[in-house]
């Protein structure tokens, strides 16, 4: 073990403020009327300005425009912007992880352009869009859907469920009242992770959850297959999902309604966009 003389302790709890005063300057140079356009080749257009949103060392880069093409140059000279700036802070992004999405409700969309990158080490590379992006443990899909995010916590709380079974034995189990219990620590956060940020009312958003607690409470009460749900819903104490989720996305109203009105969670980031716009996200830490 050496001492670390320049950087931010991994796990400090004061690693979080120190990068936020770090990176504070990055996050200024996209704030209007900080950052300027570059030149677009299809006109009229009215672009929204770039915007980067940080968290922790992960960074988006976002526009909205009426054109693809348009977005695309004004997320590469963003980026090239950022790039810089990075440099000079002796810092430097990782190449790996750089990713692009459209963003588009229109349903037919031919046009899908990429963004070529010359990196410092000479190499031409190219990022082309992608079907879903991972932001902060959130799939985002090109519409918004957020089907595949569904699915893939669906999955995850399947596989915990499934774990359970091995402690959920009747005879020398553990008891209905610590089965209850695992499953609300182990399985309900990971099935409703983000959900205010995803749900839409939609069911095929709450179906593959449903049919995840429908298995644990056939398992927490050691029931038939036959057993009614809303009389497992009722024996186990445990309200149906989709109020669940209610109740977690009007925890995050109240919160939110607690903050400043000039806190970023909040706050308009963007002036008013005019219908029918598309936007994309370049993820480049």
């Amino acid at each position: 073990m050496h001492p670390v003389q320049n950087g931010i302790p991994q796990g400090s709890p004061v690693s979080p403020i120190l990068a936020a005063f770090y990176t504070a300057e990055l996050l200024e140079m996209f704030t209007p009327p900080n950052h300027s356009q570059p030149p677009l080749p299809t006109s009229p257009d009215s672009p929204t300005n770039v915007h980067l949103f940080m968290y922790g060392d992960d960074g988006k880069l976002f526009v909205w425009s009426k054109s693809l093409e348009n977005s695309t140059i004004l997320l590469k000279n963003a980026y090239l912007e950022a790039e810089a700036w990075l440099k000079r802070a002796g810092l430097s992004p990782d190449i790996s992880k750089r990713e692009l999405m459209h963003d588009s409700r229109r349903r037919n969309h031919n046009s899908n352009p990429s963004i070529v990158f010359t990196d410092s080490d000479g190499t031409t590379r190219t990022v082309t869009p992608e079907a879903t992006v991972r932001w902060l443990s959130v799939h985002i899909d090109r519409k918004l859907r957020f089907e595949r995010h569904v699915k893939i916590l669906a999955a995850s709380g399947e596989n915990t469920v499934a774990a359970l079974t091995v402690v959920a034995n009747t005879v020398r189990g553990l008891s209905h009242g610590h089965r209850r219990r695992l499953y609300a620590a182990c399985v309900v956060p990971k099935i409703l992770y983000a959900c205010p940020a995803w749900w839409n009312g939609t069911r095929y958003q709450s179906k593959p959850l449903e049919k995840v607690q429908n298995r644990a409470l056939r398992l927490i009460c050691a029931s038939f297959r036959t057993t009614p749900i809303t009389a497992l819903e009722i024996e186990a104490s445990i309200p149906p999902i989709i109020h669940q989720i209610h109740l977690h996305t009007k925890r995050c109203a109240i919160r939110f309604n607690k903050f400043d009105t000039n806190n970023a969670t909040i706050r308009e980031p963007l002036a008013r966009r005019p219908a029918g716009l598309s936007g994309q996200v370049n993820k480049w830490l």
